[in-house]
């Protein structure tokens, strides 16, 4: 009596449990349809408000590295100076300063100068009598963000890469600026400039 019990509770249980995953598909198909039929019709990035340059904002939201002007426009909204130029082998730069130094924000994997997939933020130091491969590596072995290296005068750089092939929010590029001022302030105090 017991087992037949049992198995009509556990009938009942696949049975229902049959009916949500078929509604559970549906709902997945039908949300993977929409999607579908949005990309046929078109729907593509939306232009970044005073983006200029035509920066891209995908879904309404997101930055990418093909606007410098709209990369330059979030550093500006933050209280950063910011100038538009190019690098010597044509592809777009931005020129700033924070933390009582200058830096460069170059851009990497452009076509051309343009449809450019990454940042760079960069600051070199003229020191006197330079520094050591030593310190470097002390750095490099102890921070999580910001690399350095020597130029051939043992003047020290620090760098910082950030990947924007599908896009930032402005609010998570702010926090990289904010990250990449703290940066800087460390490698001062590390280089002792």
């Amino acid at each position: 009596m017991r087992s037949a019990f049992m198995l009509s509770v556990l009938a009942g249980f696949l049975s229902t449990s049959a009916a949500m995953a078929q509604q559970t598909g549906d709902a997945i198909s039908d949300g993977l349809a929409a999607l579908l039929g949005r990309a046929q019709q078109g729907s593509g990035p939306a232009p970044v408000p005073g983006g200029g340059g035509g920066g891209l904002a995908l879904g309404g939201d997101l930055i990418d590295a093909t606007s410098p002007q709209a990369i330059a426009d979030v550093l500006q909204d933050a209280g950063y100076r910011a100038a538009v130029g190019t690098d010597n082998i044509g592809d777009p730069k931005i020129d700033s300063s924070a933390a009582g130094a200058d830096f460069t924000i170059y851009f990497y994997g452009c076509e051309n100068g343009t449809n450019c997939q990454s940042l760079q933020f960069s600051s070199g130091y003229d020191l006197e009598r330079g520094t050591s491969f030593q310190t470097m590596n002390d750095w490099n072995a102890t921070q999580r963000f910001g690399y350095a290296y020597l130029d051939n005068e043992s003047d020290p750089y620090v760098n910082m890469d950030i990947n924007m092939s599908y896009g930032l929010t402005a609010d998570n590029l702010r926090d990289s600026l904010a990250i990449w001022e703290q940066v800087l302030a460390d490698f001062h105090t590390h280089i002792d400039w």
